[in-house]
């Protein structure tokens, strides 16, 4: 008589994810526009170039932007400058300032940042500029394999053991728990 299986095993087998075969355009580092004409304001202009700086060299680096992701980027810069701007205004006027009527009402520069805010958080999840979001990514690594690759998820497992580390694959986080020589054996971390 055959061994039971236990419902973990019955689920994963079960339970395979669909092989996802989506047209994949190159990688493409998208020119900065020129923020002062596009933005108007020196101050903003100076915030969305300092966001631009700081996220888009690593999403490229990454290997997630493409020449069609260029106006994605360019929104969310504008969007996080913008929430800034707003920040400096609401800093300025206070959360109450006086009505048309002369009675204290909510200052209507807290609408503008909200739906800014409510803007770069969609725009971040499409980027996977969040924790979440970068669950979902299937990036390519160095060696050209995904990070959901079965093969390549069995060879790091298999050098992890030997190191004596043992990989959970089903915690979002496991690429996190790979030692790094393992990742150097790999190739995981040489530069794309």
């Amino acid at each position: 008589m055959a061994a039971r299986k236990t419902t973990a095993q019955r689920a994963r087998e079960h339970h395979k994810p669909p092989e996802r075969h989506y047209p994949k355009p190159p990688t493409h580092m998208p020119p900065e526009p020129k923020w002062m004409a596009l933005l108007g304001n020196r101050r903003t202009a100076q915030d969305a170039r300092a966001w631009w700086a700081s996220v888009v060299p690593t999403l490229h680096a990454s290997g997630i932007l493409t020449r069609l992701d260029q106006t994605l980027v360019v929104e969310a810069a504008v969007c996080a400058a913008r929430i800034l701007e707003c920040e400096r205004e609401l800093g300025r006027t206070g959360l109450l300032v006086e009505g048309a009527r002369g009675g204290i009402v909510r200052n209507p520069i807290i609408m503008a940042l909200s739906s800014y805010r409510q803007s770069l958080k969609t725009y971040m999840r499409e980027l996977g500029l969040t924790p979440m979001s970068r669950q979902s990514l299937d990036v390519p690594t160095p060696t050209g394999a995904t990070m959901t690759d079965p093969d390549l998820q069995r060879r790091i497992w298999a050098e992890c053991a030997k190191e004596g580390v043992y990989i959970d694959f089903s915690d979002p986080d496991w690429d996190l728990c790979v030692p790094c020589e393992v990742s150097e054996r790999l190739g995981l971390n040489a530069p794309a």
